[in-house]
């Protein structure tokens, strides 16, 4: 589907031969306490420097890789940020959607899933998979009656786990995917596009397509075993796999499918130089689209003896706080000019949203 002249027998060209820029780019690994995971990079280069973050998987269960994304987010540089999940074959589903808050300061809108209405998915829910389609089972049984295609569309993952966190990363973030990006891959790549968080590069023309949950034949025979359509087992060595739930995305794509269409972004071709040298021309790439997007920052500290926070800012202009909820104040800021707010006594979090423009940049809770 993304490479036809490959099946028709054409000939594929070779990459350039020589670097498309000629900046000089230095890297210093930062440690990770998932190296099978998660790669981590401080990169030097002008303007900079700039933080890389590899996430090669989302193979470890949420609450551990967003505590080491917790641990990670300080040590990178807060000028911009690339986020690399190239091959990425996927995983667990709640991980790749909590980790999306970190990078933004907005509420993030889990992707959705929806089931095929047949007689078939209607009895699964009614019976053996009672447990795990609950969710669906009446909008199943009102979309076999209506003639809907599907069921209704419902997020896996919660969004308080979507949005418990908030915002750690304040810099300019932006994405790498390619065609082999896959599964809980495309989620995080369609969340990061849908949630408006900061520019999509693809390498090639699309991320893999693999938007839905996925069953094996020997999961839903032991389901049906004591039902009145039980499965055959099949031969040995023989295994099949249904796509049973497909994903559909939020926000301006509401309703698009993942499944078989992926993730379009602007493209980037690899050269010769990114095949031998690092992603040396993609890193390049990314970094001249980081320093194109706006740039701020917000440093707090608290004084809990005097019940006040310092507040420090950059590329900011208006800065609104809540005490537990409830309006505060206002401030007009001026970068590196610090701000000083009490707090009233018994207050448990207090919640700092910056402006730019009428633009939420910034938004994090401290917790007192």
């Amino acid at each position: 589907m993304f490479a036809p002249h490959v099946a028709g027998g054409g000939q594929a060209h070779a990459p350039e031969l020589s670097s498309k820029n000629d900046e000089k780019l230095a890297a210093t690994v930062i440690s990770t306490q998932l190296s099978g995971t998660l790669a981590a990079l401080r990169v030097d280069a002008p303007g900079g420097p700039f933080g890389y973050l590899r996430i090669f998987a989302f193979d470890v269960r949420h609450r551990a890789f967003i505590r080491e994304l917790l641990r990670l987010i300080p040590l990178l540089p807060e000028r911009g940020l690339v986020i690399d999940v190239r091959s990425n074959p996927g995983g667990y589903i709640v991980a790749a959607e909590a980790a999306l808050q970190l990078f933004t300061p907005m509420p993030i809108e889990p992707t959705k899933y929806s089931v095929l209405a047949t007689p078939f998915t209607r009895a699964l829910a009614d019976g053996p998979l009672a447990e795990d389609l609950g969710p669906w089972k009446k909008s199943l049984h009102d979309a076999v009656r209506n003639g809907e295609l599907y069921s209704q569309a419902i997020p896996l993952t919660p969004s308080k786990t979507a949005n418990e966190i908030g915002q750690q990363y304040g810099g300019p973030v932006l994405l790498v995917a390619d065609s082999t990006t896959y599964s809980s891959g495309d989620l995080f790549s369609a969340g990061f596009v849908d949630n408006n968080i900061g520019p999509f590069l693809c390498v090639g023309s699309a991320t893999g397509a693999g938007g839905a949950n996925v069953w094996n034949y020997d999961e839903i025979r032991a389901a049906l075993e004591a039902s009145a359509e039980p499965l055959r087992t099949l031969p040995d060595g023989i295994g099949l796999s249904f796509a049973y739930r497909r994903a559909t995305r939020s926000g301006p794509n509401e309703g698009k499918p993942i499944e078989d269409v992926g993730n379009e972004g602007t493209p980037h071709e690899l050269t010769l130089d990114d095949l031998l040298h690092g992603n040396r021309d993609l890193l390049a790439h990314c970094i001249s689209e980081l320093r194109k997007l706006p740039f701020s920052k917000r440093n707090a500290g608290i004084d809990e003896a005097d019940r006040t926070v310092t507040v420090e800012t950059d590329g900011l202009d208006r800065l609104d706080v809540f005490f537990d909820g409830h309006p505060g104040s206002t401030y007009e800021l001026t970068s590196g000019v610090p701000v000083m707010v009490a707090y009233p006594q018994g207050t448990k979090q207090v919640s700092l949203t910056g402006f730019d423009d009428d633009e939420v940049r910034q938004r994090r809770t401290i917790r007192l």
